[in-house]
């Protein structure tokens, strides 16, 4: 019988899945060359993945609300016929927050209307 450090599989006591290990060194070679090629954002890229940069740069607000099943369902049905809208059709993918922001906006400026 083999000893567990004869085992390729096995490495310090941990069983090692090998696909998913040459899946993260895949993406990782495939990482490292993005970067080499494109230098102006590797500096930038490392100082994120250290936890140096946010995620993101805060530009709006957030807004958190509580809606009902009916009016989920009625934003998600809503999805596909925002996305055949011609004024929509070069903006890429359509989220249920992207429906949600559409309809605040003409909401509000409906609102603002009757107000004038």
């Amino acid at each position: 019988m083999a000893h567990n450090n004869d085992n390729p599989h096995f490495e310090s006591g941990v069983i090692v899945d090998l696909p998913k290990e040459r899946r993260i060194r895949g993406l990782m070679d495939e990482l490292r060359n993005h970067l080499a090629q494109h230098p102006e954002i590797a500096d930038r890229t490392v100082d994120l993945l250290n936890g140096d940069l946010p995620m993101g740069k805060k530009r709006d607000g957030q807004l958190v609300i509580r809606v009902t099943d009916d009016l989920l369902q009625k934003l998600d049905e809503m999805v596909p016929i925002v996305e055949r809208m011609p004024e929509v059709a070069n903006l890429g993918r359509v989220s249920r927050s992207s429906v949600v922001r559409m309809a605040l906006m003409e909401g509000l400026r409906v609102m603002e209307a009757r107000a004038a």
